[in-house]
């Protein structure tokens, strides 16, 4: 190794490292929509391997006979415009008509030509000549867009402007001392550039954070929401006198719009059914707001089509641009008769295991939320030992398997019929793992919609 290239080749691994560094950190959030970091690590990558291939004793241990060092020169030239532009783009937008857009997409395609040409040619740097007029372009251009009056936070602009500054004199003491109208010799413009790639790295490096700060608020919102919804979701079953009832919920997300809650009195019970539009904490304070709406109806709870318009009611102005589908079922053992109400939720089904056969429980109710003078009509059917019932949302039903194709009510019901001596709680739970096998997915995977079942047997 000669000894004037190792402070080079220290500087150029300095580079490579930085790169290395700002990718290995990138990685821990890959759905981030901010890609600052990772292509100010690939462009500091390709800069750093660059400068080492270019050092003569790199080549001397590279090429050994060959020319491999001119095509890798070659190639990484050609590329490293695409991640310096992606950055510009993630730190200071678009530009004017989409000028830094443009420019991006033109290094795309130039890099694209150029790698063909050396290949077809048979020599590297064909159009480098081009590639050097191109560069200055469309940074000339892209400093251009930087003083537009939207232009993203100040401070990151101005980090910008001083690394490029510092660069730029580095570039200029170059050419002086090329020129030799400068006393000195010290010539050390990677310097230059490692200032300006640190300042590029501080200003992804902030962005990073910052994000990592504001998606740490929004966990702990979740967090709290979640515990929202778990205390506003029953935690135990109600015990009623000749029925076992189970119930089973598997929220989409962190927090979902399903719910489901019991009015209980003198063993006879009142259960609502809800799905709320939409996903996430939205959909999970509606539910709270079901919640209270249905507590407030326990001295209508023999009547299921009251219980729905008093909820209606309710939520009629205080959840514009959502809706709420839901079924109500009050349950009386004693006199073996059921109350159900549907305000535009898929129908229930009741299974009869004298005839092995599956009633559906339709209403002509519609949704809750927008419509406030809306009615709704009870179903009533009398019941027998060993009837089972079941509520569900309609997650069940438009689970899709990996072709596109919907479960449906029909293979809902056929699970029913055939696991028919099964209990309540083994009956549901089987039901869901035949849903995600059904899928493609499993357990640990979310699904396109919550989940949510309730089984009702008769007789118990």
């Amino acid at each position: 190794m000669l000894p004037n290239d190792i402070p080079d080749i220290f500087l150029a691994l300095i580079v490579v490292i930085f790169g290395l560094l700002a990718l290995a950190l990138s990685f821990f959030r890959l759905k981030s929509r901010d890609h600052s970091l990772l292509s100010i690590g690939f462009f500091a990558l390709l800069y750093g391997i660059r400068g080492l291939v270019q050092i003569p004793s790199i080549q001397t241990v590279i090429d050994s006979g060959n020319a491999t060092c001119p095509y890798i020169i070659s190639i990484i030239t050609y590329l490293i415009p695409i991640p310096f532009f992606v950055f510009i783009i993630q730190i200071f937008g678009k530009g004017r008509y989409n000028l830094v857009v443009w420019a991006l997409r033109t290094f795309i395609v130039f890099a694209v030509i150029g790698i063909a040409s050396d290949i077809l040619q048979g020599r590297p740097s064909t159009f480098h000549s081009f590639s050097q007029i191109l560069v200055i372009f469309c940074v000339g251009a892209t400093i251009t867009n930087l003083f537009k009056p939207d232009a993203l936070i100040i401070r990151e602009r101005n980090g910008f402007f001083i690394g490029l500054i510092v660069f730029l004199l580095f570039v200029i003491n170059a050419n002086l001392v090329g020129l030799g109208v400068v006393p000195w010799q010290w010539n050390k413009e990677a310097f230059g550039f490692i200032f300006l790639l640190f300042c590029l790295g501080a200003i992804a490096a902030h962005r990073f954070f910052d994000n990592e700060k504001k998606l740490l608020a929004v966990d702990q919102e979740m967090a709290t929401a979640r515990e929202i919804q778990s205390r506003i979701l029953p935690r135990t079953m109600p015990s009623i006198k000749g029925l076992e009832i189970e119930a089973r919920y598997i929220p989409m997300s962190a927090v979902a719009g399903d719910f489901y809650d019991f009015l209980v009195k003198d063993n006879r019970i009142c259960i609502l059914l809800a799905d709320v539009s939409g996903h996430g904490v939205g959909a999970a304070l509606i539910g709270s707001m079901l919640k209270i709406a249905f507590a407030s109806q326990e001295q209508n709870m023999s009547d299921p089509a009251r219980v729905l318009q008093g909820i209606n009611r309710t939520l009629h102005g205080r959840i514009e641009g959502n809706f709420v589908t839901a079924c109500c079922i009050y349950i009386d053992p004693g006199k073996d008769m059921i109350y159900y109400s549907n305000a535009g939720h898929p129908p229930s089904f009741l299974f009869r295991e004298t005839e092995s056969e599956i009633d559906d429980l339709t209403g002509e109710g519609i949704i809750l939320g927008p419509f406030p003078d809306a009615t709704y009509k009870n179903l009533s059917l009398s019941i027998n030992k060993n009837d089972r019932i079941l509520l569900y949302t309609d997650g069940l039903t438009e689970a899709p398997n990996p072709a596109g194709e919907l479960f449906g009510d029909q293979r809902l019901k056929s699970f029913l019929r055939a696991h028919a001596d099964h209990p309540a709680s083994q009956l549901i739970d089987g039901l869901f793992a035949h849903l995600y096998a059904w899928s493609g997915k499993t357990p640990h995977q979310s699904l396109d919609d919550d989940l949510t079942a309730i089984v009702i047997d008769i007789g118990c």
